[in-house]
């Protein structure tokens, strides 16, 4: 990133080389449709070259890189939310293939489960359970306290278990 700042855009081919799908990843679960996640991910990185003189030298490009993604996605979600529109397409969205029909299920069931969480929750579980990301890269990349967001997740997760509850009295 530190070569990005000073000009050299070869070192954003790299970048977006090591990145790109790991965002398209988080943004296709944070919004549920993954030709929006693709076109976000192009924001963000867009995103990236711009902010590229703010970018603080020795800094976790990580971090700052999903603050911009969760940015964008939270922005993406506002937006559906003016217009009406809530997150079915999470719920609605087709399994992997290659995978029996009761990981489909528990997949679905999943997917379910997280698009009833509020975004803050969402957010940090995604971040968390799906990016592995600790619990202090998740404060820096939603700005808030290691404690905060510990708590947001022990909330998120007790929150899945009852809303999975059912599923595994199906088994």
């Amino acid at each position: 990133m530190e070569r990005l700042r000073e000009g050299d855009f070869r070192a954003f081919d790299a970048l977006f080389g090591r990145y790109a799908e790991r965002i398209h990843r988080f943004l296709s679960h944070r919004v549920g449709d993954a030709a929006r996640a693709e076109d976000l991910t192009q924001e963000t990185f867009l995103s990236v070259i711009r902010a590229r003189g703010r970018y603080v030298a020795g800094g976790t490009f990580r971090q700052w890189l999903y603050a911009i993604a969760a940015n964008a996605a939270r922005h993406e979600v506002r937006a559906r939310r003016r217009e009406g529109e809530r997150m079915r397409e999470m719920a609605t969205s087709s399994p992997t293939s290659g995978q029996g029909e009761a990981a489909t299920v528990h997949e679905r069931a999943v997917r379910q489960a997280l698009a009833l969480l509020a975004d803050g929750q969402r957010e940090v579980i995604l971040l968390h359970a799906y990016e592995g990301m600790t619990f202090a890269e998740i404060a820096q990349v939603l700005r808030t306290t290691g404690v905060a967001a510990r708590v947001r997740a022990h909330r998120a997760y007790r929150k899945l278990r009852e809303l999975l509850g059912p599923l595994g009295e199906e088994q």
